[in-house]
């Protein structure tokens, strides 16, 4: 069941600081990329339309856009910056599943922890943890979900996201199950868009950071 794995998950990524000397670097120059490529997006048209979409649905918080004035709610925030993460196909990809990890964690980790003042320890433990368990489910079943019309960075990046966002909200691993169950129902991402050349492939990071926020709130508050 999702409650025993993800018990069993707490054991399997005891992940807190200090951390192993080749983990940070590694994850320190992937925020880097991420960073960079949301704030190109923010110059450009698409990060306009990523950004008044976003703002459309409301919300008030202590996050932000970025490249952009004024604060947000954290999950407003969360797919606006994964969105723009993803809008110009460069960030970073695990190879052996095709998921664009630290697009929809970043933007998770980053929007929530503004939110909570969190500390860069914490920061830095979450979104290891969630790219942990998102390429873990992706191992899976490797490339398949591309074959079978399916975009996987909406699928893993959610339950990543998710993880991640529990972390942070120092959940319990009973709670943490039950958002791992609720972004379950929200996680998704066809890949028809892609062969299309449609924009829409490129929302799911954000979706999915969105996503991830929003279903670790619902357990908090006991869904």
């Amino acid at each position: 069941t999702t409650e025993i794995y993800t018990l069993s998950l707490h054991d399997a990524l005891p992940i807190s600081p200090p951390f192993p000397p080749r983990w940070s670097p590694g994850q320190r120059w992937r925020i880097l990329d991420t960073l960079g490529v949301a704030l190109a997006s923010a110059a450009l048209d698409n990060g306009q339309r990523i950004r008044a979409g976003t703002l459309a649905l409301g919300g008030q918080g202590r996050a932000h856009i970025l490249g952009f004035a004024g604060t947000t709610s954290a999950p407003a925030a969360a797919l606006a910056n994964g969105a723009m993460a993803s809008a110009q196909s460069f960030d970073d990809t695990h190879n052996a599943t095709i998921v664009h990890v630290t697009a929809s964690l970043l933007s998770a980790c980053l929007a929530l922890g503004e939110e909570l003042d969190a500390s860069g320890e914490d920061f830095m433990a979450a979104i290891i943890a969630g790219s942990e368990l998102a390429c873990r489910i992706g191992l899976a079943a490797p490339l398949q979900f591309h074959k079978r019309g399916w975009h996987p960075t909406g699928i893993f990046g959610a339950i990543g996201a998710t993880y991640a966002a529990c972390r942070l909200l120092k959940l319990d691993p009973g709670k943490t199950a039950y958002g791992v169950g609720i972004v379950g129902s929200f996680a998704a991402g066809i890949g028809a868009g892609m062969r299309e050349g449609a924009e829409s492939p490129k929302l799911h990071a954000g979706w999915a950071a969105n996503s991830g926020i929003t279903a670790a709130l619902l357990a908090r508050a006991g869904h």
